[in-house]
């Protein structure tokens, strides 16, 4: 449920109804007679049976299908496309991100089920682009904790200066040791 974010609007009977879609699920290692490479195995005496409704749509009594059913919706819905283009870009770029790149995130996200190394493409994609606009504007060094064409952190006193060459303005031209 927290891949949805916390303000997807999941409720308390959500969680607690995918939480009883879950049960049966468990680790391998406690059957001598199972391989040790299984990442886990579903017990059906120890699942609760029984329909479920998580997100407003009902699941069947289906035991290991209802859970991953209720997972796929949650990886495929759009609100988690959303939650982790927002998490990469927080993480990667700044506490408030450019909507522009959480959009193209979340669209590589749902255009190709989740994949992870293509969002971290997409996102350097858009990193080395910045990279290249700020290239050409005279922004102190001193502005700058780090400069690649992969990699771009600038300092919160100038996110400003950032900010105008991203929407594709001339910021003024600035001399080391001056403070805008």
């Amino acid at each position: 449920m927290h891949t949805l974010g916390v303000r997807s609007g999941y409720t308390q009977s959500d969680v607690t109804e995918f939480a009883r879609a879950l049960t049966g699920w468990t680790l391998p290692g406690d059957d001598a007679l199972e391989p040790a490479t299984n990442t886990f195995r579903f017990v059906p005496a120890l699942h609760e049976p029984g329909a479920r409704t998580v997100l407003g749509r009902s699941y069947a009594d289906g035991g290991e299908q209802q859970a991953r059913a209720i997972i796929h919706d949650l990886v495929t819905a759009p609100a988690t496309a959303q939650h982790i283009a927002r998490k990469l870009a927080r993480h990667f770029v700044a506490d408030e991100p450019p909507t522009e790149l959480v959009q193209r995130l979340a669209s590589t996200f749902e255009r190709t089920g989740g994949d992870l190394p293509n969002l971290y493409r997409e996102l350097v994609g858009f990193l080395a682009d910045v990279a290249g606009r700020l290239a050409g504007a005279q922004i102190p060094f001193t502005s700058m904790s780090g400069f690649t064409t992969d990699h771009v952190l600038v300092r919160a006193a100038q996110a400003d200066l950032a900010v105008a060459v991203l929407s594709g303005q001339e910021p003024p031209p600035q001399r080391p040791g001056t403070n805008p």
